[in-house]
């Protein structure tokens, strides 16, 4: 998953998550990991928060919560990967109406 913020990409790879930072989540959301992802996935914004924490956390690690919540979310951005796209596209096709048979 990646996101841009303030103009800068950010990617976040589930599988390269430290222990700290799984902690991190379960501390601040309450939820385990696999619920913070699930509700992250779902569109959970405390979730998404919780996401730009960890992420901004690597590069500086006294950002806070608070920070995050101080955040405009004009500055936050959902990058759409290609597999993403496709998906969608997928998706659109399949829920089309059916063209005609010719024949």
């Amino acid at each position: 998953m990646k996101i841009k913020l303030r103009g800068v990409e950010h990617e976040f790879d589930p599988s390269r998550v430290t222990f700290g930072e799984a902690i991190l989540i379960e501390r601040t959301t309450g939820l385990t990991f696999t619920e913070w992802a699930k509700a992250t996935g779902e569109g959970s914004l405390t979730g998404l928060a919780v996401y730009v924490l960890v992420l901004l956390r690597r590069d500086d690690d006294k950002v806070t919560m608070a920070d995050v919540e101080a955040l405009d979310l004009s500055e936050f951005e959902m990058v759409k990967e290609p597999a993403d796209e496709a998906a969608a596209e997928a998706a659109e096709l399949a829920e089309a109406e059916p063209v005609a048979d010719p024949t």
